[in-house]
């Protein structure tokens, strides 16, 4: 009965350092990685993936470091009590366990990838780097790891995931039907990131749907624009799909475009005055030569001669627009006034016919 006691007491102190050694080693491990993620991490001389690797490492490499070692401890428990060896799946446990520390890792690496090309998309205006794609493109990788993942563990647990998927396809089926609204503005959200024909920010209206404003969010099931009236007006992706988008904010120029019209008595001087406008027009510092510039006498009025000024300018700005074009017609007006003519205004004019009738002989009464 001594020497048994004794026996299992040695057993027991042998694993019991055996544990202990498992720790010491586990702990050197860790070190060791910590240090290594960390000078990835704070170097300048290696690639920013790698950089963002080691930034996203740390975290589940301590997972993994521990989570072995927790298991391997485990396994020292089951040879030294048999009656564990019913209660645990060491296989299924580190399948298991090594599938959610990948998936982390890679969640976690996209995330610090997908915060890098957002500030890089915030400090320089190139298309390369939009965020709203950059963002679309981060939420469709999450849904396939996440799927990944799911159908990975299912395996781990002997889980048939055919005969999942065949038996989930009738009720697949229903809820598509039911939530084909939902669907459709999923699938047209992922238009808009696809296409870009806007982004957040840009002004946007709608001839057929008649909305009109500046986007300031492109969601999976709605888009959110701002009126003018700085109203927010919120839109089924659907509909946007189906709209004839107009996209201001991407224009090149800004066009100024009138017709002036002048008096009928000014009719001598109309050629010359168009002469001066144009010529006051490619001086213009505002005015793109690139593109076209009309100044022509168009047709004979009602009450005036019209004018047909037609041109653009260099910005796209809408209130610097707005005060060049005004620049522009008041030097039109100082040209038409040089010349000694005038703007026509409707105007009547009456015409008097003065009848000499003459004085009819009044009878006298004697």
């Amino acid at each position: 009965m001594i020497s048994d006691f004794f026996q299992n007491w040695t057993l027991h102190l042998n694993l019991l350092a055996e544990i202990v050694g498992v720790l010491l080693v586990t702990t050197m491990i860790s070190y060791g990685v910590y240090r290594l993620l960390n000078y990835l991490k704070g170097s300048q001389k290696v690639h920013y993936l790698l950089r963002t690797l080691g930034d996203s490492l740390y975290t589940p490499s301590q997972w993994f470091i521990w989570g072995y070692s927790a298991i391997v401890i485990l396994s020292l428990l089951i040879g030294h009590f048999d009656y564990l060896k019913s209660k645990f799946d060491l296989d299924q446990i580190r399948r298991l366990y090594f599938a959610i520390g990948l998936f982390w890792l890679v969640i976690i690496w996209k995330n610090r990838i997908t915060g890098h090309f957002v500030r890089k998309a915030a400090k320089n205006q190139n298309a390369r780097y939009d965020k709203a794609l950059i963002n679309a493109l981060s939420r469709i990788s999450t849904i396939g790891i996440i799927v990944m993942a799911s159908f990975v563990i299912l395996e781990i647990f002997h889980v048939p995931v055919a005969g999942l998927l065949a038996s989930g396809a009738v009720g697949g089926i229903a809820i598509s039907l039911a939530g084909k609204d939902v669907i459709s503005n999923f699938f047209g959200g992922l238009m808009i990131y696809i296409h870009r024909h806007f982004v957040v920010g840009d002004w946007i209206k709608s001839p057929n749907k008649g909305f009109e404003g500046v986007v300031e969010n492109i969601g999976w099931y709605l888009t959110q624009i701002r009126t003018f009236e700085r109203r927010p007006l919120f839109i089924p992706n659907s509909v946007i799909t189906d709209a004839i988008i107009e996209n201001p904010s991407r224009m090149y120029n800004r066009r100024i475009k009138h017709d002036i019209g002048i008096r009928y008595s000014d009719m001598k001087i109309v050629g010359p005055i168009v002469k001066d406008i144009e010529k006051m027009l490619k001086s213009h510092p505002a005015i793109d030569q690139e593109q076209y510039l009309m100044v022509d006498m168009m047709e004979f009025g009602s009450y005036s001669v019209k004018i047909s000024v037609y041109c653009f300018t260099k910005t796209t700005e809408w209130q610097q627009w707005r005060n060049e074009q005004q620049d522009v017609l008041l030097k039109i007006g100082e040209i038409i006034a040089g010349h000694g003519a005038e703007i026509a205004f409707p105007t009547n004019t009456v015409h008097l016919q003065s009848e000499n009738v003459e004085a009819s002989s009044v009878p006298s009464y004697s």
